[in-house]
């Protein structure tokens, strides 16, 4: 879902790879400005995590402790 809702963003080129920010690095880009909460590029970062999460078998960031 957070892919499809990130598929009619513009983007100068095609974001072809698989590597996903761990938690620590998203609050930092979030931090430093690179990644706008709330926007495309966001969802399309949150989906890369999910996305490894499940080709790894590994809880999403974060979600391990809500269960």
């Amino acid at each position: 879902m957070l892919f499809s809702a990130s598929a009619t963003a513009p983007r100068a080129a095609p974001d072809t790879r698989f590597a996903a920010p761990t938690l620590a690095e998203l609050a930092a880009a979030t931090s430093a400005g690179r990644v706008k909460v709330d926007t495309p590029a966001a969802k399309h970062v949150f989906g890369k995590m999910f996305l490894a999460s499940f080709l790894t078998d590994v809880a999403p960031p974060g979600f391990d402790l809500s269960v």
